[in-house]
């Protein structure tokens, strides 16, 4: 399989996992017995930070404001599946069925898009004026499946580094569409759009493969992960606080 065989995670404590994602993790393993499997906090994530870039880059991710690890998160899906090839899955998604049943021997890069059209699950999702061109909205980065060194993961990379060091809320915003555009799917989504035809690229319905986008919603609440006051989307301040190259100056 061109598709490494390992599963990567990411949460901000893994002390702080409720019962319900421990389950779940627990569930993913026994349906990938041959699979390894790797759970990074945020201190590991930093570690790995450190062991992958230069300080002018570690610069630039510590003026990330602490209250948006989302983006760092997003970084480091791209950047740890570009190291290291497999699966990337967010905490709060599942899978039901085996990687090895559903991953092909040919595959280098797998890509989906939402049930967004009327009638279907996801009604309108993805659907944002800068993807307008992309037929059927972004591409979901909440899994991202890839073989190591796939060179469109490294252009998502590089962007959101340079998005970083360009952030300005005025131009990206903030809270959740600033989030989309720094560093989530509309990036992500932009990056890859261009470059489609020039890699062996599959276009699955990811829930066909057996991948659900929110455990909670099986559990019966499905907004379960964006209640929280503290959620991303709900945040009002810079994305970007400090500027490292501006000796200090906030945003």
């Amino acid at each position: 399989m061109t598709i490494p065989k390992k599963i990567f995670q990411t949460c901000a404590d893994v002390q702080a996992l409720k019962p319900e994602i421990l389950a779940n993790i627990e569930k993913i393993k026994a349906l990938n017995p041959g699979w390894s499997y790797a759970l990074f906090d945020d201190q590991a994530m930093w570690a790995y930070f450190e062991a992958n870039f230069d300080s002018s880059i570690m610069g630039l991710l510590k003026g990330v404001n602490p209250k948006y690890g989302v983006v760092l998160a997003d970084l480091f899906r791209y950047l740890v599946i570009y190291n290291e090839g497999g699966v990337y899955l967010d905490i709060k998604s599942t899978m039901g069925m085996p990687l090895d049943k559903v991953l092909r021997e040919e595959d280098e890069l797998v890509l989906s898009q939402w049930r967004n059209r009327m009638g279907e699950e996801f009604v309108g999702a993805g659907l944002y004026p800068e993807l307008n061109r992309i037929p059927g909205g972004e591409f979901q980065q909440w899994h991202v499946i890839a073989k190591a060194g796939h060179p469109l993961l490294m252009h998502v990379v590089n962007e959101v580094l340079l998005n970083i060091k360009n952030y300005s809320p005025h131009w990206f915003g903030v809270g959740k569409v600033g989030v989309l555009r720094l560093s989530g799917p509309i990036c992500y989504s932009l990056c890859l759009a261009p470059h489609l035809a020039k890699h062996p690229i599959r276009f699955a319905d990811i829930q066909t493969m057996g991948f659900s986008y929110s455990l909670y919603k099986q559990l019966g609440d499905k907004d379960f992960h964006t209640k929280s006051l503290t959620h991303y989307s709900a945040l009002k301040e810079p994305i970007v606080s400090i500027r490292p190259d501006t000796n200090g100056v906030t945003v």
